[in-house]
């Protein structure tokens, strides 16, 4: 349908910004041009990420008018965006500096995790997902100055939620569907690194980057990112992308 191809089109156009980022920073090419290039597509992909998280709950509706559709995420993601400037500037600033005043390190994860709980449950309640709260409560942690302090302190469980995550969705394809279709799913990853690296890299030369760091751009970016099985998850519980095509697209 309309809405699957909509969905998947704009969620395959993702990369992944943990792995990119991290490649980056463990070849120290974060400073050079194709770092820098990396990093602005990748920065844009994940605000772009609020009006597609706001474009899933607005697809689950009887409306069949997609441009209607693309229109109200658009304005659910600009009042979202709205909201957390104001929020992160007038009330979490204020409750992080009571915080580093007190000097307790464990109120700062506390109160982090409280954060993002309350931001998800909050989306929940006004009709949007809860991975737009989760995603939002970054965002408005990041308005604050002590925004690095945060960093910190969340630091050493980074890399094991973001293992668990991916634990969570291997656990989730199924292998027979995998071995049945390997074929297909390999066709289907050779075509998506091609397609992606190549308009990758037309896009950067169009805006005048050098050959040398276009193509280092396009293939570092050409792959799927991690929002793909966010976005995916809902879908096939709404039914919007059925079962087995989804199985397809997390097998990819």
């Amino acid at each position: 349908s309309g809405k699957a191809a909509l969905l998947t089109g704009s969620a395959l156009a993702l990369s992944t910004t943990a792995v990119s980022m991290q490649v980056l920073t463990e070849q120290g090419e974060f400073a050079l041009r194709h770092g820098r290039v990396s990093f602005a597509v990748l920065l844009l992909q994940d605000l772009a990420v609020v009006v597609l998280l706001a474009l899933l709950t607005t697809l689950d509706s009887d409306s069949s008018h997609i441009v209607y559709e693309l229109g109200l995420a658009g304005v659910k993601a600009f009042v979202a965006i709205i909201l957390i400037i104001l929020v992160g500037r007038l009330i979490f600033r204020p409750l992080y500096r009571g915080i580093a005043q007190l000097g307790t390190a464990e109120l700062f994860v506390a109160v982090t995790l409280l954060v993002v709980l309350a931001t998800s449950v909050a989306t929940a309640f006004f009709g949007l997902s809860m991975e737009l709260g989760a995603f939002l409560a970054g965002l408005l942690l990041s308005e604050t100055e002590y925004r690095h302090q945060v960093e910190a302190d969340i630091q050493p469980f980074y890399g094991l939620l973001l293992g668990l995550f991916f634990m969570s969705v291997g656990m989730s394809i199924d292998l027979s569907f995998l071995s049945h279709n390997a074929f297909l799913i390999c066709g289907g990853v050779f075509g998506l690194l091609v397609l992606k690296a190549t308009l990758l890299y037309i896009l950067c030369l169009l805006f005048d980057v050098p050959k040398f760091s276009a193509i280092r751009v396009a293939l570092l970016l050409s792959t799927g990112g991690e929002f793909v099985f966010v976005l995916l998850g809902p879908s096939m519980k709404t039914g919007i992308i059925s079962h087995e095509f989804g199985q397809y697209l997390y097998a990819m």
